[in-house]
C-alpha cells in the first residue's frame, strides 16, 4: 500500500512539475516567454523530476531489499516449520511405540498375575494335602509302633512259650 500511494504521489508531482510543458495549451505560454526563463523553468522541472525520481528509487530499492529478505525469513520459517513437523512426527512415532510397549506390558502382567493367582491356589493345595500326607505320617508312625509294640509283644509271648 505504502508503494503504491509513493508512485501515485511521484507521479502526481511530475504531472505538475511538466503541466506547463505537457498541456499544448500552455505551449503558447513557453514560447512567448523569453528563452532564458524557459530554460530555466525547464531544468527546474528536470532537477525536481530527478530527485523525485531518485527518492523513487531509493524506495523502490528498500522495498526489494525488504521483499528479499521477507522471502529468505519465509524460506527459513518454512524450514524450522517443516523441521518442527518432522520432529513432532517422529515424536508422536515414539510416543505410539511406547504406549503399544505399555499395552504389552500390561497384558503381561495381567497374565502374570494370573498365572501367579493360578499357582498360589497350587501352593495353598499342595500345602493342605502335605499337611493330610503329615497327619497321615504321624498316624502311620503312631501304628507302626503300635504294630512294632504289638510284634514286640508276640515274639516275647513266642519266647516264653
Amino acid at each position: 500500500m505504502e508503494l503504491h500511494d509513493s508512485i501515485l504521489k511521484d507521479y502526481r508531482l511530475a504531472s505538475e512539475a511538466f503541466s506547463d510543458i505537457l498541456h499544448p495549451i500552455d505551449a503558447m505560454k513557453l514560447l512567448t516567454e523569453p528563452l532564458k526563463i524557459t530554460r530555466h523553468k525547464a531544468m527546474d522541472c528536470f532537477l525536481q523530476l530527478a530527485h523525485y525520481l531518485n527518492g523513487f528509487m531509493e524506495r523502490t530499492s528498500k522495498l526489494s531489499f525488504e521483499a528479499t529478505r521477507y522471502k529468505i525469513e519465509a524460506k527459513m520459517l518454512k524450514v524450522a516449520k517443516d523441521r518442527a513437523s518432522e520432529e513432532a512426527e517422529e515424536a508422536s512415532i515414539r510416543i505410539e511405540a511406547t504406549e503399544k510397549r505399555a499395552q504389552d506390558a500390561k497384558i503381561v502382567l495381567v497374565k502374570s498375575t494370573e498365572e501367579n493367582s493360578h499357582l498360589l491356589g497350587v501352593n495353598e493345595a499342595l500345602t493342605s494335602k502335605i499337611e493330610v500326607l503329615k497327619t497321615q505320617l504321624i498316624e502311620v508312625k503312631v501304628f507302626e509302633e503300635g504294630a512294632q509294640g504289638a510284634l514286640k509283644n508276640t515274639e516275647e509271648r513266642m519266647a516264653l512259650q
